[in-house]
């Protein structure tokens, strides 16, 4: 049984279902797995999460927490308010901490070089949180930017874009020991996922 942080900071964030009247441990189990996600947590009843990657362990709680009984079997239960309980799914985990790309030259708000997803996360944002982050929403390549941007891609960046490092000197805003970008500047990593072609995505000129 796991903490959730509610709508603003899932626990599980690869997946969620609404599976209400139909929710047991073994449906929302057999969904990630076939969704291809390596660990399942049902909650409050009748909503179902999917996960690549292990909830820490310092959001563990109390088995009792977890006493909402499940939608589909009322015999068996299904997290509580706020409350998950996770499964594994057999599915192996596939996180790999990402490997450094390089740094490379965004084009602004108007010609964004990484365009799949774009969070603000001031005051929080390292390399790993960006990076799982993106691995979690199943992109490919991770850039942070300006200290606390994050954005994901699920394409490689041309090379004609690449930068000196040097020019990547912004320090991170949740760890200073770290870079994360510059002004229009990517400091860009692999995930770990494999780089899928999506037809129709303007590449570039």
């Amino acid at each position: 049984c796991y903490i959730d942080g509610g709508t603003e900071n899932r626990l599980l964030h690869g997946l969620m279902l609404n599976l209400q009247g139909t929710l047991t441990p073994d449906i929302c189990k057999k969904t990630c797995l076939e969704k291809g996600f390596a660990y399942a947590g049902t909650q409050y009843s009748y909503e179902c999460f999917c996960s690549r990657i292990r909830p820490p362990d310092s959001k563990k709680s109390s088995d009792s927490q977890c006493d909402s009984k499940c939608a589909g079997d009322n015999s068996k239960y299904c997290g509580g308010i706020n409350r998950l309980s996770v499964y594994t799914t057999g599915v192996k985990e596939t996180y790999v901490p990402g490997l450094y790309y390089g740094c490379y030259i965004d084009g602004g708000t108007e010609n964004r070089l990484l365009h799949g997803l774009m969070l603000n996360l001031q005051g929080t944002l390292t390399p790993d949180i960006c990076k799982k982050t993106c691995l979690e929403k199943g992109f490919a390549y991770a850039g942070t930017q300006y200290s606390y941007e994050c954005f994901c891609s699920r394409i490689r960046p041309p090379d004609s874009k690449k930068s000196s490092d040097s020019q990547c000197d912004s320090k991170c805003a949740g760890d200073n020991s770290k870079y994360c970008g510059g002004i229009n500047r990517l400091s860009v990593y692999t995930t770990g996922v494999k780089e899928t072609y999506v037809p129709g995505l303007y590449y570039g000129c």
